[in-house]
């Protein structure tokens, strides 16, 4: 209900006015409640700093009935652990819920210590936030590498609301990971002896030493300052608050907010300059040096300033290599780009061979901008196989990737493209023999690609057997989409390799304005682009999980197959599968938003293969209304050799698809729905 009030201030006096907001404490789970206060019609020669705010209402009840899955795991030295959190599936409404990785709980609250540890590795962010949107109950997935430790040891991950707790009984609410020794992985070498350094003169007060406890200390000096300096404007732009607080904790709420967020950025910026896992550099020279120079768990801080590279950079093993932009985020939370006068920008040169970055296992990439040179052979960032039974996962966030290139076909891989995972098949039915059993996985969150040549943005490829990517995007923006392939010929035939592609509230974006490409292409089992014989591919899968998805711009919105056959000189694809899960995708197509097929083939007279299927779940999901969508089990050009028993599948029946879908028209005849057939 509206409600209306007056803040008066006798002349001369400077003191804060509270507005006091009691929310209601109820029983029901029911998620984030927004609204918003506004100040307006100053008089007495008052002015307006911030005239208005939203608050939001976290509810405790939901916020308590989040779980672990496993709320204990066991897990040897050098593995990864899953730590899966899921929501209430009563909840109606958005919840955030802050996390925490810790390598030990106070023994007199119980609250985290955060990890200092440069053997923990994580796949997004020691301190960080989980989201989800209202009708969402799928989990979420913290993922802990734990590298070589001296002795068994002990990581929690504790959970957290605005408040800073989030308890069960008397316990913060954390899941414990049990690293047990391994002796077949190597030891640790022992610690360097620390490196004496002054102490800071009361003047100065040193930025690492205190960690959480001094921001919490610091708390009623921040509340003093900032009543003093802001004086009637609002605290903040969001204040965030639990509905068990009484009214007078409105304005705590904030400065405690403001002192949580200084604590988590203490955390992530913990490790100190004079540190020898720490490294700065400002020239180009001076970067390829330490990055042929680093050791697992170092960070390489680059400063802002432009590094143009002579030569192709590996990011070593479990290194962090980090600028100093400062991404900007439009309304929806997606970046912008950073900040003028921040970018860290690393651009490849002309004589620059190969491509610009090359990440290996446990590199995190962040504020950073990578930039390809127009007119050069190669990509952005690659993440690849190195040999047979490789392990890699990569993370990159908050950074800025430019692929200026059009696509092109390398010796080893397709080039022009800001982002590429792939399972290598280096030298083309010689030795050396494909990256059997590779698995790679990358992490991408709040980044911009941009590719004004046209290549997508991302693309996914599996040239060895037996292989894996798993692709993890929030929150991007992705220029000319998205393309993936789980199983390639190139030419050796290639058999029960798997993509895994999570994408939620990314944005592709076509990069051309006159566009006749795909927003996304999403293949099972494929053929290189070569003239040259080229083996089978069987038995591959590929699989996406969209939420909250847009793709725009695009003559295409989705191309999707279970098997295509690109070439004469290719065997057929068969036995190969696609499975997309489509929830509150938004597409904006300009000729088709769907062009779905369990089998494609290219070549007149030559089907794609056998027994591949493609199925397809569209829930909650806006097309652009009556463009040319189409459903095929089978496509030959001149539809005379279809192969048997390729098939597409469309969840669910056509009238749940009409009820719950818009504007994507035509929509999948009958025959294709599984509850149909």
């Amino acid at each position: 209900m509206p409600t209306a009030g007056t803040l008066t201030w006798a002349d001369g006096d400077a003191s804060s006015r509270t507005i006091p907001l009691v929310p209601v404490d109820d029983a029901a789970l029911e998620g984030e409640e927004r609204f918003r206060v506004r100040l307006s019609g100053p008089t007495g020669g008052a002015g307006l700093g911030a005239p208005e705010i939203e608050v939001t209402i976290e509810d405790d009840e939901t916020l308590r009935a989040v779980q672990f899955a496993e709320p204990a795991l066991r897990i040897l030295e050098g593995e990864a652990a899953d730590v899966v959190i899921t929501p209430p599936a009563a909840a109606r409404g958005p919840i955030v819920v802050r996390y925490a990785v810790a390598s030990d709980l106070d023994p007199d609250d119980g609250s985290p210590k955060p990890t200092t540890s440069e053997h923990v590795y994580v796949y997004g962010q020691q301190v960080g936030e989980l989201r989800w949107s209202a009708d969402d109950t799928s989990g979420r997935t913290l993922r802990v590498r734990v590298g070589a430790i001296p002795d068994s040891s002990t990581i929690y991950i504790a959970l957290a609301d605005v408040s800073g707790t989030l308890r069960e009984g008397n316990d913060w609410k954390a899941a414990r990971i049990t690293v047990v020794d391994n002796p077949a992985f190597p030891t640790p070498p022992p610690p360097p002896a620390p490196t004496p350094t002054p102490s800071p003169t009361p003047s100065t007060p040193s930025s690492s030493s205190g960690g959480g406890a001094l921001s919490l200390l610091m708390l009623p000096f921040l509340a003093l300052a900032l009543l003093i300096s802001l004086g009637v404007r609002f605290l903040g732009a969001a204040i965030y608050r639990r509905k068990t607080m009484n009214a007078h904790s409105l304005l705590l709420v904030g400065l405690i907010t403001l002192g949580t967020l200084q604590f988590g950025q203490a955390t992530a910026n913990s490790v100190g300059i004079a540190s020898t896992h720490h490294v700065v550099v400002t020239t180009p020279a001076e970067l390829e040096t330490a990055l042929l120079a680093a050791s697992a768990g170092q960070r390489i801080h680059v400063r802002a300033g432009t590094y143009d590279l002579p030569r192709a950079l590996v990011v070593p093993d479990h290194v962090t290599l980090i600028g100093e932009g400062r991404m900007q985020f439009d309304a929806e939370g997606l970046p912008s780009g950073f900040e003028p006068f921040t970018e860290t920008i690393l651009r490849g040169t002309a004589g620059l061979l190969g491509d610009v970055l090359t990440l290996g296992d446990g590199a995190v990439l962040r504020g950073l901008v990578i930039q390809d040179f127009a007119g050069r052979v190669g990509n952005a960032v690659v993440v690849s196989s190195r040999s047979e039974g490789d392990s890699i996962a990569a993370t990159i966030a908050q950074c800025e990737i430019i692929a200026p290139n059009p696509r092109g076909v390398g010796p080893q891989r397709p080039t022009g493209h800001a982002l590429v995972a792939v399972t290598n098949n280096l030298n083309m039915a010689a030795p050396p023999s494909p990256h059997v059993g590779a698995e790679l996985s990358i992490d991408m969150r709040r980044t911009l690609i941009r590719s004004p040549g046209g290549a997508p943005g991302v693309i996914a490829l599996g040239f060895a057997s037996h292989s894996r990517i798993t692709l993890v995007l929030t929150r991007n923006v992705v220029g000319h989409g998205l393309s993936a392939a789980a199983g390639v010929g190139r030419p050796d035939a290639v058999t029960q390799s798997t993509i895994a592609i999570e994408s939620a509230h990314n944005l592709y974006l076509s990069s051309l304005p006159s566009n006749t490409s795909q927003g996304w292409r999403l293949v099972g089992g494929d053929t290189a682009r070569l003239p040259v014989p080229s083996g089978a591919s069987t038995a591959n899968q590929i699989r996406l999980d969209s939420r909250d998805d847009r793709i725009e711009g695009f003559a295409v919105g989705i191309f999707a197959a279970g098997g295509v056959r690109f070439g004469e000189l290719a065997e057929p694809s068969s036995q190969n599968s696609a499975d997309l899960e489509l929830t509150r995708l938004r597409l904006q197509s300009t000729v088709a938003d769907l062009s779905l097929y369990g089998a494609r083939s290219l070549i007149s007279g030559m089907s794609a293969g056998d027994g591949n299927s493609l199925r397809v779940a569209v829930r909650r999901s806006t097309g652009s209304g009556g463009l040319a969508n189409e459903y095929l089990n089978s496509f030959s050009p001149v539809m005379d050799a279809l192969g048997v028993e390729n098939r597409l599948v469309i969840a669910g029946n056509p009238n749940a698809f009409a009820r719950t879908n818009v504007n994507i028209a035509p929509a999948p005849p009958a025959e294709f729905f599984e509850q149909c057939q």
